[in-house]
């Protein structure tokens, strides 16, 4: 079963009958997509263009879990949705051009629709180890002559990051499906500091 995002009615199709629906948005792919075009203007466009893709696709979510489950004879019992706390919120406007974890914390919508957040959860997913590989994102070097990655952040000593392997995400999809609704949870599998190994 495939579904599109920016087509509502296919997401229908592949949500009907569901029990689960585990809702991912995708910033990066429409940024990568946009780059090379987007980037000869400043870098705040091609952040605003994949943004307003990301909240698009997510709304249509949110609307296609809502119609089936007020279909007649629904079965669906939960939607976990991943998400990201929004940075200019928390940081009551101080931080206004963190896009990706922005256009993830438009749960807001979700808790619009009542009867679907009453059958809602949240999952905050802690930083993703495989992305270390990508060389300077999120702060990582590889160190050539050993092989291994440092992990290096402009912070405090004492701070902490949470850590999440891919592939656990079932296992936090799982626990919140077990749960009951209305929760939200960081998926760690391991949290770093600078002095980790």
């Amino acid at each position: 079963m495939q579904a599109d995002v920016d087509d509502p009615q296919t997401l229908i199709s592949a949500f009907r009958g569901a029990h689960v629906i585990f809702a991912v948005t995708d910033f990066r792919a429409p940024y990568i997509a946009a780059f090379e075009e987007k980037s000869k203007i400043p870098d705040r466009e091609t952040c605003e263009y994949a943004h307003a893709i990301e909240v698009r696709g997510g709304k249509n979510i949110v609307d296609a879990a809502e119609a089936v489950l007020k279909e007649e004879g629904s079965k669906l019992e939960r939607v976990v949705s991943r998400t990201l706390p929004g940075f200019k919120e928390q940081s009551k406007g101080k931080h206004t051009y963190a896009y990706h974890f922005d256009s993830n914390a438009v749960i807001s919508y979700l808790k619009e629709k009542n009867e679907l957040w009453e059958k809602s959860s949240l999952l905050n997913m802690g930083f993703y180890a495989d992305n270390i590989r990508y060389g300077g994102f999120m702060g990582a070097a590889k160190d050539m002559q050993d092989g291994v990655y440092i992990y290096r952040k402009p912070c405090k000593p004492t701070a902490v990051h949470p850590f999440v392997v891919p592939g656990d995400t079932v296992l936090f999809v799982s626990l919140l499906f077990n749960s009951p609704p209305k929760q939200d949870l960081l998926g760690v599998v391991r949290w770093f500091h600078r002095s980790s190994t």
